[in-house]
């Protein structure tokens, strides 16, 4: 029997010992939540930013504009990495650097041909911004142009009116900063 009831203390210890684990565990993760959500109610995130989060179609029948001719652009450096000439179906466009100045690049093209706000110089205003915006939201995604239309009208969409009255102001300044094809090497 002395063999039996160590068994079961060893048991008990392992048992506890697991246990005291886990709730450790479990504590350190519920304090790390309370952290990252109060850090986010003090400072409001930037809705431009979401842009960069966007995930690409992951089927190439799927792909967009911006897609193809990434993937069109790697195959043609891929070529002349390895000395080879380059298939004369791929052309090698530049493409804005971020896909925050791929929304940038869409929208101007919203404007100028969509909206016929002509070309929009700097400085560009939120409420120039907030006509585009609203054009995305209006439109169907069929009848949008640019790189990326069906991800940015997806995003446009999603957001709430403030967040979209916030993202207009975010991309003013991007904008007025950067240019509408990111800023120039």
């Amino acid at each position: 029997m002395t063999t039996r009831r160590r068994h079961q203390a060893l048991y008990s210890l392992f048992g506890g010992a697991l246990l005291a684990l886990a709730l450790a565990c479990g504590g350190s993760g519920d304090d790390d939540d309370t952290t990252s959500a109060s850090s986010g109610e003090s400072a409001p995130a930037s809705v431009l930013s979401r842009v960069e989060a966007l995930a690409p179609a992951t089927d190439s029948a799927s792909f967009e504009v911006y897609e193809r001719q990434l993937q069109s652009n790697e195959l043609v450096q891929l070529s002349r990495a390895a000395g080879q000439p380059v298939p004369s179906y791929l052309r090698e466009y530049p493409l804005p650097p971020t896909l925050t100045d791929v929304l940038m690049h869409d929208f101007r093209l919203t404007a100028s041909v969509d909206l016929s706000m002509g070309t929009i110089d700097r400085p560009v205003t939120a409420e120039q911004m907030t006509r585009i915006i609203a054009f995305y939201v209006e439109t169907p995604d069929s009848r949008i142009r640019g790189l990326r239309p069906v991800a940015h009208k997806r995003f446009i969409t999603g957001l709430t009116d403030a967040e979209r009255a916030q993202l207009a102001t975010e991309a003013a300044a991007h904008v007025n900063a950067n240019g509408f094809f990111g800023p120039t090497p």
